[in-house]
């Protein structure tokens, strides 16, 4: 999977601005489901969501060249 990308400051709140979007959108809609759906799914949502800012953290580290 290659290093772990350094994170630059200030990235925690595009992670948290993510992370905030995917759980509305989650209960939006989900909002008449059983409980354990509307966990499950943003579960998912949120690890896809970690995982794809990690994969573009790290192409953008590697555009960036040498330090």
């Amino acid at each position: 999977m290659g290093t772990v990308p350094r994170i630059r400051p200030g990235g925690g709140r595009h992670v948290a601005l993510g992370a905030t979007v995917a759980i509305l959108m989650m209960l939006a809609i989900f909002a008449d489901a059983d409980a354990a759906v509307v966990v499950g799914w943003t579960g998912a949502v949120v690890t896809l969501g970690i995982w794809l800012y990690l994969v573009l953290a790290e192409a953008v580290d590697r555009r960036s060249g040498p330090r």
